[in-house]
């Protein structure tokens, strides 16, 4: 009898060791196969300066995650980040359109030959070009400047409000791909969006 309840005792032990590692490696595996956190795009500095006699933006974005970047690029990826920004006046009352609206777009992508990466900009005639993406990114995205007016169009003591949109999408989408397939997203990250009030 003792035998028969020791035997019983050992199988309820084992069928528990069982289980627990059945869960256990199915824990494992499903760590395994998660999927990978998002890319994201991130703001790191916003600041309104002035250069002569206009007033300026001055920003800087990055991503969380510059290996998946990195690997996006050397896939093949070519990818825009456009940068827009608006200046209106506040108007607590009455909806106002934008005073000044301008874009900003830069192209990044991967030299298959040369390994570099390179990021060209419409108004620069010669692209970027860095072995380091970081170091590329550093001295780009990080440092942007859009210029907003000239100082003598703004209303002193009067608040305005300047507003920067930015996204971050495969460049080389067809734009009736794009129109058929609404509902796929074509962006590598989120965008982000920043405003902020001020009088002048």
């Amino acid at each position: 009898m003792r035998l028969h309840i020791r035997s019983i005792f050992l199988c309820l032990i084992l069928t528990l060791t069982a289980a627990i590692g059945l869960c256990t490696g199915a824990q494992a595996a499903a760590e395994e196969t998660r999927p990978s956190a998002a890319q994201q795009l991130e703001l790191d500095s916003f600041v309104l300066d002035t250069v002569d006699d206009k007033l300026v933006l001055r920003f800087g974005v990055s991503v969380s995650d510059l290996e998946m970047l990195k690997r996006d690029l050397r896939e093949g990826s070519a990818i825009n980040l456009t940068s827009t920004v608006s200046l209106s006046r506040r108007s607590s009352f009455i909806p106002r359109g934008s005073l000044v609206s301008i874009e900003g777009l830069s192209t990044l992508q991967m030299d298959p030959l040369t390994r570099e990466f390179i990021l060209t900009e419409p108004d620069r005639k010669a692209p970027n070009r860095n072995k380091s993406l970081k170091a590329l990114l550093d001295s780009t995205w990080s440092r942007m400047v859009l210029p907003l007016c000239r100082l003598n169009t703004l209303e002193h003591d009067r608040e305005y409000v300047v507003a920067l949109d930015v996204t971050l999408r495969h460049a080389d989408v067809p734009p009736w791909l794009s129109k058929t397939l609404f509902f796929w997203s074509w962006d590598v990250a989120p965008p982000i969006s920043y405003s902020m009030t001020f009088t002048f």
